[in-house]
């Protein structure tokens, strides 16, 4: 009798090769909208439905935290304001929702809004 050999024990041009397993099709992922290492910035929200905002985690307590500093920097990219940018006239409005009080971070996440005025019906279709 013969001593069964093993398919790893097989020569390369033997017949007990392994097949390769068959891959499955994968499912579609979702793209990402969390980032960041020492800030986790979580987005959420549509530009063209009730608006966009975002939660940030791993905000310090007591930092400093009014919505009046992240307006001037939405402020900043505001469009309408040269004429190499869009000539749409949005006024972003930002609203701290949680994790701030008397003008200091809280010990949870911060959360920050900015709700849209015109809200416009999506172009797209599913």
């Amino acid at each position: 009798m013969h001593a069964a050999r093993s398919p790893a024990a097989a020569p390369l041009g033997g017949c007990a090769r392994r097949r390769a397993p068959r891959s499955r099709p994968q499912a579609p992922t979702a793209l990402a909208n969390t980032f960041g290492q020492l800030f986790r910035v979580t987005t959420f929200g549509e530009s063209h439905g009730g608006g966009v905002g975002c939660v940030v985690d791993g905000v310090p307590p007591r930092l400093r935290l009014a919505a009046s500093d992240l307006q001037a920097e939405l402020d900043r990219r505001r469009p309408g304001q040269s004429r190499i940018t869009t000539p749409r006239s949005e006024e972003d409005t930002c609203e701290i929702l949680s994790g701030a009080w008397r003008y200091r971070a809280w010990r949870c996440g911060a959360a920050c809004a900015l709700p849209s005025h015109t809200p416009k019906a999506c172009p797209r279709t599913a």
